[in-house]
Parts: structure tokens; sequence; C-alpha cells
């Protein structure tokens, strides 16, 4: 995944550094362009819409005239698979095209869309429709999801790549002045601020999210090389008017729609402006500013080293600059990646603990058993050597088929399982199973582990003399224990006297059992807690936080007393989500901002908010929540304050922490709306959520979409049950690593104690009476592992379950019957692997068995 990961990056040709700003001009593209550590830049527009003929899903437009960096990749769909989709038919990016697209193929895909269909978009209630020219991916949304999901459901995000020009911005001017979002009022405050500030940008950044500068008083913005044509169109107008007896203010909207139909439509392109500048470094400059980091022992990235040369050569502006490590798309994925290595080094480690356990003792009673062989071969003078290399050769050749067994089968089966788990969420290209560095490394130990096992035991053997060594071992010595110095040891019975003095004598035996028990029952915690883990994050999404039944997605065509109005009508409550930089310090550095996320409530009890033992709470007045790991990670604590802003504003505000919430997969802080509006900070709500079923506002002014609840609820279940498949691969290595464990361990002690259960049995011991020792055994040790493992259960698991980022935030709940559970499940695997010897009791041979001591 890794790789694959890595190959669509680079053939995509993955930004270093996203700049925001509230309009860029041409000339700062050029002046980005001319610094000397820079690869290349390119400018381009983000919209928001949706989809109406495929359930309102929504729709992300990048709008650009070139595509050089994160350029589409565009997709062929999988080897050998039918070209279902006519994928084969797509044509690489053209930004002159105006009447075609490039949609994502994991939209298209989930709806059946080909290439050479034609698909209606929305932009603020204005449809159109294009053609599908070629089905993409890109880096920015290897993860993605709606604004409205929980999760990623691919039925409901899409983007497009189209060029500017395929954008209808002569239908979307006139129906802003159809609603009179558009005035002469507002073309001339435009002008008069243009002319102190003549680039392409807006004060407001609404056009950076969707095209809303056009909408805006005083926010109305052109590109700076042609902002003289709508002023000089302006002044004919005015002069126009003034020979006709009438002013500006005459102008009504009959004439000012025929006033725009008189421009161009390169006119009307100009008022759009570039509001993300993307830039890539030099691989010099990225390997100059890693050492300069390096030395200066700093931890911020190496995009981040060069943003203060970008801010001086553009005037500052822009609003913020993330790197991709703050993307979310790319870290999401990246994140999920680290996951998955936390979860195979911990995987690792228990097996290959299990593996050198078990191919130790196996190896030790192998030689020990051919004693007697060992002992004639040095008896007729061979070389130990010689004999020593013989076993080595031996545990070498099984353990190296084994291993490479291991590399061939694990990838194809486990592997296949797994990147089709995480293919469930992720949107990578040509991603298979695959071995890495990390395969070979384990694989070497497991075969070193052998070869050495069998040296020593060999070499041990190979100092007996010849003669000593053609006749049985001795029993070892028994020693008098520290448990026969206690006062209750006369009270104990035969069994567990007898078995307490045995695992004196053999302690790799009893840490075999002792660790192999401990792992299954770590294990066993594992399988538990993922399964119930689904349940308890469903509850706290839908059941706690979301205490709603419908959730309309709000456009930017209209202000906010209208949708008051729409939230009073369903007794509904509004929610805004925005992105945001945050920091613990006033005028923080790059190294001191965090790119994360507001969300602010109205406090009804529809969105609720969480504590940090999941339960639901309520936001202080006059003071922020802050999510609970990103607290810790910043070293915020209640009574703190926080300093923020909005992603496409400059202007920064302090709040102080009133509480620490916690939600499952959003980072960032919380308020509520009467305080967001205290700060100045414009108040624009995304949603409506209500209990009332609200699907009659389907198609109402303003509302881009209707979901149900119901529906986003299955929908999130049906991709995290894709977790309940770690139940049931953690509950089969549980099994198998106690079955392994244990049978190694009671093969090892039956074979042992062989001569003395033989023994026993002549003494007239029953046969019962016989297995009830050798299980007692194997029950010790299965116990004491329980107890051992119970602990680090939980705390291994919720750290493995928090490693893919700061966002998620899971709280894992291991009640206490599940410890007795997997407590149980792992004494009942103890017990029948225990049965399993104790059968051969019955037909041991007390004859054959005590020959061997004549």
């Amino acid at each position: 995944s890794g790789r694959a990961v890595k190959k669509f990056q680079e053939e995509s040709n993955v930004a270093d550094a996203w700049i925001y700003s509230e309009g860029f001009t041409d000339d700062n593209l050029d002046k980005v362009r001319e610094l000397d550590f820079v690869e290349d830049a390119q400018l381009r527009t983000e919209v928001r819409g949706t989809v109406p003929e495929y359930e309102g899903a929504q729709m992300d437009f990048y709008l650009m005239d070139e595509s050089i960096i994160l350029k589409p990749f565009l997709y062929e769909g999988a080897e050998g698979a039918e070209n279902k989709l006519k994928e084969a038919d797509s044509i690489p990016f053209d930004a002159t095209d105006k009447d075609g697209v490039w949609l994502s193929w994991s939209f298209a895909n989930a709806w059946e869309i080909s290439v050479g269909d034609n698909i209606e978009l929305e932009h603020n209630g204005l449809t159109f429709k294009r053609t599908v020219r070629g089905l993409i991916m890109e880096p920015e949304y290897e993860y993605c999801r709606a604004e409205k999901d929980a999760d990623t459901n691919f039925k409901n995000i899409a983007y497009v790549y189209m060029g500017y020009d395929a954008f209808p911005i002569r239908d979307y001017v006139e129906k802003l002045i159809n609603t009179e979002k558009i005035t002469i009022k507002t073309i001339q405050d435009s002008l008069e601020e243009n002319s102190e500030t003549p680039q392409k940008s807006t004060e407001s950044g609404e056009l950076s999210d969707s095209l809303d500068s056009l909408e805006e008083n005083s926010e109305t913005a052109q590109k700076s090389t042609e902002s003289g044509k709508l002023s000089d169109s302006l002044d004919d107008l005015e002069e126009n008017l003034k020979a006709a007896g009438m002013t500006l203010d005459d102008v009504d909207k009959d004439m000012l729609l025929d006033f725009v139909d008189g421009m161009s439509d390169d006119d009307l392109m100009n008022m759009i402006p570039y509001t993300t500048m993307l830039v890539t470094l030099t691989d010099k400059a990225k390997e100059d500013a890693a050492k300069k980091l390096k030395e200066e022992k700093s931890d911020i990235s190496v995009p981040l080293y060069y943003e203060k040369k970008i801010a001086d050569s553009i005037d500052n502006n822009y609003a913020v600059m993330i790197d991709k490590d703050s993307v979310l798309g790319i870290k999401r994925v990246d994140d999920e990646l680290k996951q998955h290595d936390t979860f195979s080094y911990a995987f690792a480690i228990i097996f290959l603990v299990v593996a050198v356990l078990v191919i130790s003792t196996t190896m030790s009673r192998l030689v020990e058993r051919q004693r007697t062989q060992i002992g004639t071969l040095n008896a007729m003078g061979m070389k130990r050597s010689k004999i020593t290399l013989h076993y080595i050769s031996y545990s070498f050749l099984v353990s190296a088929i084994g291993a490479v067994a291991g590399l061939i089968v694990g990838p194809i089966t486990l592997g296949d399982l797994i990147i089709d788990m995480i293919m469930t969420w992720y949107m990578v290209p040509n991603v298979s199973a695959g071995s890495n560095a990390m395969f070979y490394g384990i694989a070497a130990l497991v075969i070193c582990a052998c070869v050495l096992a069998s040296f020593f035991s060999c070499r041990k053997l190979l100092k007996v003399p010849p003669a000593a060594a053609l006749r049985p071992a001795a029993p070892k010595k028994a020693k008098r224990i520290l448990a026969e110095r206690l006062p209750i040891w006369d009270r104990l019975g035969f069994s567990t006297q007898y078995n307490l003095r045995d695992v004196t004598r053999a302690p790799m035996r009893v840490i075999m059992g002792i660790v192999g028990s401990m792992l299954g029952t770590i294990l066993v915690i594992y399988a538990f807690g993922c399964y119930i883990l689904v349940d308890d994050i469903v509850e706290w999404n839908f059941d706690k936080i979301m205490n709603y039944n419908y959730q309309m997605v709000l456009s930017e065509d209209e202000n906010v007393a209208y949708f008051d109005k729409i939230a009073d009508d369903v007794n509904g409550e509004m929610i805004m989500s925005d992105s945001i930089e945050l920091s613990a310090k006033k005028n923080p550095t790059a190294l001191e901002k965090s790119k994360q996320t507001i969300t602010v409530i109205e406090g009804k009890g529809f969105h609720n908010v969480t504590d940090e033992m999941t339960d639901i709470t309520n936001l202080v007045p006059g003071k922020v929540a802050i999510s609970c790991r990103l607290s810790k990670k910043m070293g915020l604590k209640v009574g703190d304050k926080v300093y923020w802003h909005i992603y496409s504003k400059n202007d920064w505000y302090e709040s102080e922490i009133g509480l620490i919430n916690r939600t499952p997969d959003t980072a960032g802080i919380m308020m509520l709306r009467e305080d967001l509006e205290k700060t100045g900070c414009e108040y624009k709500p995304t949603t409506i959520v209500t209990k009332k079923d609200v699907r009659d506002y389907e198609g109402v002014k303003g509302i881009s979409a209707v979901y149900s609840m119901s529906k986003i609820k299955k929908a999130f279940v049906d991709g995290y049950a894709v977790i309940k498949y770690l139940f049931y691969m953690m509950m089969i290595f549980s099994i198998v690593t106690i079955v392994v464990v244990l049978y190694n361990s009671g093969n090892l002690s039956f074979h042992e104690r062989l001569k003395e259960f033989a023994t026993l049995k002549v003494m007239g011991l029953s046969t019962a009476k016989i297995r009830r020792i050798l299980n007692q055994e194997n029950i010790w040790f299965a116990v004491i592992g329980i107890i051992i493992g119970c602990p680090f259960g939980k705390p291994t698991l919720l750290a493995m379950m928090n490693s893919n980022g700061e966002n998620f935030d899971y709280y894992v709940r291991v009640p206490a019957y599940l410890y007795v559970l997997s407590g149980l499940f792992v004494l009942l695997v103890a017990m029948v692997v225990s049965v399993m010897f104790s059968r051969k009791i019955k037909r041991l041979d007390m004859v054959e068995t005590l020959k061997g001591l004549e």
C-alpha cells in the first residue's frame, strides 16, 4: 500500500505546499515561480456544489487554466477487469474544453457513470450539464467523505476537474442579478475597492469557496490586468444615463442584465479569483531545508521552512500555507499506513516471540531425542563440527521452507484480505499485496532462532563423553524448592507438589506456556474489543452526538436570516463547520500553528457535545471546547487561551477553553453560535439538522440536499462492519497461538516426563491421577498467562487504534465481563490441548519406556 501511495503521488506530481488566499494575481504566480527553490507553481479555484440526479451528492469543483501540479490520474480500471465504465476512452485534461469535465472514478464506479455520459451539476441553485471526458483519481482524495457523512461513502462525494471556461459564469451572474445578489451598487463598491487594491482578490473570501464574491457588498473581485474593462464599461453606462437624465441609482434589474449581456464571457470570468496556489519545491531545496532543520533541531516541515520567503515574494497576499501532511485526504491515508505499521509491529513481535519459543524448545527436544545417535556418531570418530553442521542444516532447511512458504502464502491470503478492507475507505490506484524488508527480516530471525537452538543444543550434548551419551540422560537432580519451606506445603496434594517441583526444573517450558497464554489472552481481548468498538462508535455518533433524523445541506446563495427562518419552521438547529488554523500562542510561528476544524452549534440539543468519557454534556457559554487528543498534544487545559482563524481569513480570534470534549474522528474546537458572532467572525451555517421529516424541502431555494440519518447510519454501519473481520482474524490468531504454544509445551512436558509417568504408573497411580497431574500444569500456565495478559489488553489496543492520526480519538471500552470471557476462552483452549496429551497416558507402554533405564 505504501509503495502504491508513493507511486500515485509521484505520478500525479503532488504539491509540496498549498497556499490559500482571498485572491491571487497572475503577478503573484510569476513571483513564486521565479524563486530559486521552487520547481513550479499553479493557480486554481475550488467551488462546492452538488450532483442533483444522484441523491444530491456533494460535488467539489476545481477550476483551472492548467494542470501541471496534482495532475489528474486517468484510471483505466483494474488489470483484466471488464471496462464497464469505458475508462479506456478517457482523454487527458484539457483546460480549454468548455463542455467537458473529468470526474472522480470512485463516484463514477459507485453510480456506474461511464466516460461520455452527460452529468448534471449544481452550484448555488444553478444547474448545468457537462460531458464526462475522463475518470480520474487525485491524491487529495485518497480519503474523502461528504460533509454530511460520518465516514466514507463514495456515492455521496465526487469531484471534477474543469477549465475556467467550462463554468457557466454568464448564467450564474444572471441568476445572482435576478435574485438581487448583484446590483449596480455592489459593482460600484467592488470597483472602488479594486482601485485601492488592484488584484484578483476578495475581502470576504467568499469566492474562495463558492464564487460568492459576486454576491457580497464590496466583495466583488477581478483580475488586476483586466479590472479596467469593467470600469470603462461602467463609465460608459454612467455617461449614457447622464445624457438621459438618469444616474446609476436608477439602474434596475433589467437594465443591469442588459449591461452584463453586453460583456464578453472573458470579462465575466475575470471576476473569478484564483484562491489556491499549488507549489512544488526542487529536490535540492528539500535536501537543503531538511539538513538545516536537522541542524536547528526544528520540527517544522520542509515546505513550511520556505513560507516566509514565499510570503515576502507575494507581499503577504495569503491567508494560510499548509503542507501535504495537513491535507485531510493525504494525511488520513498516511496515518492509516502508520497504524497498519503499528499493528504489523505488534503482531510481528507477538508471533516472533511465539515462533522463537516454539522453535527453540522443539529443536532442543529433537536433539535430545537424538542423544543416542549423536553419541554413536561421536564414538565412531565423526568430528563434532560435522555432527553439529548436520543438525544445523536440518533445522535451517525446515525453518527456511516454512519461512519461504509464509512469505509466499501470507501476502496472497491475509495480504489480499487486508487490501480489500483498506480499499473500502480509500482510493489509491494499483494497490496490491506485497512484501517489504520487515517480512524478510522476520523470516531471517525465525531461521536464525531455529539454527541457534540446534547449535546450542548440539554443543551442549557433544560436551558429554560418548560413553555417557550412548545412555539415556539421567533425570535432573531434584532440589528443595522454596515452596517446600512454606507451612502449607504438607497440606498440598501430591499432584500440586509434583508439578511445583517439575516447573523449577524446566524454566523454558514454564516461560513458553505462560507467555503463550498471555499473548493469546491479549489477542482475544483485541478481538472482543474490536467487536464492541463498532457498536460503541455507532451509538456514540448517532445516538449521542447526532440527535436528529434529517440533515439539510445549505448552499451559500442565501443569507443567515433566510436559513434562520427555515430552521425555525422545521424546529431544527443550524451547524457551521469550517477549517481553521489553531495555536496556543498569540502571533504564532508556522511551527506553532495547527490545521484543525471549528464546529459551531446553537446548543439546542440536536448536535450534542460529549466529554472525555463520551457522556453528553454542554458547552460553557463564552468559552470553547477543544478535542481531547488535541488538547494533550498542544498541552492545553481548561482555562487556557487558544487562538484561531478561518482558513480564508487573516483575522485571528482569542478564545478561552471551557471544556475538553471527545469526538470519534474530528479534531479542533467547538463553540456556540452566539459566542462566534461576538468575536466578529462571519457566521456561515453549512447544515440544518432536525427530527422533523423535511424531505419536502428537497429543491427549495438555498437547500442543496436533504439526507435521512437512517440511510447515513446504515452506510456507516456497513462500512465499519469490515472492522468486525478483525474480530474473526484475531480469534483465529489467538486460537492458533494458544494451541501451538500449549501443544508444544504439553508435548515437551509429556516426553520429558515420560519415564516419570511410566514409573508412577508402575507404582500404582491410576491413569486418571496421572492425567490430572499433566492437565494441572497446563492449567497453571494458562491461568498465570491470563492474569498477566489482561492488564495489557485495553491500553495496547487503544494505542493501536489511536495510532492513525490526531483526528481519531477512539474510546475503547472493555467491560469486566469481557476480561472474564477472554480468560474463560483461553482456559477452554488450554484444557482442550491438555486433554489431547492426557489421552496418551492410557496408551503408555511402561515396559518399553523403562527399558532405557536398564
